[in-house]
């Protein structure tokens, strides 16, 4: 159904730069020897950390591995315990989310994942390792449900010490930070691994449909010009995900200013 676009991409008329594109984003899109598709956008799945918090529960810095990701996380729920109000003391840790991405995200960081050799497996040892984690951590009381589901308000009220969320959720956990009147730093950070930590990244890609050669050509000459670094910067102002092109990055000082 769908045209193998290597031809395209690798033309030296008609084709594009690859190598300023990232691996991790380019290699998404290739079935066995075949590219059935070009990113068109991509985000990922990341772990918010509130930094002036932690650091006033004596945490100097980020959770680099799982044991020092739980060691926050009861630090944080355990401080809940020490005021007046019983309503907040299941609250502090990690506010848990359901998320297949974010599921997928703590599977890839205990040395897991989705496949094995081409097919679907879930039952092994790196993903039993990370929900016997994540359950311990949760029966322990240092993860949490909620029910409001407004994570950004409750990581900017100091109810969870740790949220998820995805590049495009960045500009609302702002906003809920300003609504709360809270001038603390939180930082991005990668879900804790023993090999430097994890990002799961995703999103859509272009394809294009079998037809005439003309009519390939017309459509992979669009989506090349979607992919052109004007068109990308405006696609990041826009969406706040990732830029697809190291090149756009020279275009987006002032997002980057007003985005930190």
């Amino acid at each position: 159904m769908v045209a193998d676009l290597t031809p395209y991409a690798q033309d030296p008329l008609y084709g594009m730069d690859a190598n300023d594109i990232p691996v991790a984003f380019w290699n998404q899109d290739l079935a066995g020897d075949a590219r059935v598709g070009v990113p068109a956008q991509r985000t990922a799945k990341v772990l918010l950390w509130n930094e002036t918090w932690a650091d006033e529960l004596g945490l100097a810095s980020a959770p680099d591995t799982a044991d020092e990701f739980r060691r926050h996380a009861c630090r944080a729920q355990a401080s809940m315990l020490t005021d007046d109000d019983p309503g907040n003391d299941a609250l502090g840790g990690w506010l848990v989310n359901t998320d297949p991405m974010t599921a997928y995200a703590w599977m890839l960081a205990f040395g897991g994942g989705a496949l094995e050799e081409g097919n679907y497996r879930f039952l092994a040892p790196g993903n039993v390792d990370a929900f016997k984690f994540l359950r311990e951590l949760s029966e322990s009381g240092c993860a949490w449900q909620s029910t409001a589901a407004n994570p950004p308000s409750e990581f900017a009220n100091r109810q969870a010490l740790f949220i998820s969320a995805e590049l495009g959720d960045l500009p609302n956990v702002t906003r809920a930070f300003a609504v709360a009147n809270n001038t603390d730093k939180w930082v991005v950070i990668p879900f804790p691994s023993e090999d430097g930590g994890v990002i799961a990244v995703f999103g859509s890609s272009y394809v294009i449909l079998d037809a005439s050669n003309e009519e390939e050509l017309a459509a992979w000459l669009f989506v090349r010009w979607l992919l052109e670094t004007e068109q990308d910067a405006r696609w990041v102002e826009a969406t706040h995900l990732f830029s697809l092109r190291a090149s756009t990055l020279s275009l987006l000082g002032g997002y980057e200013r007003s985005h930190p």
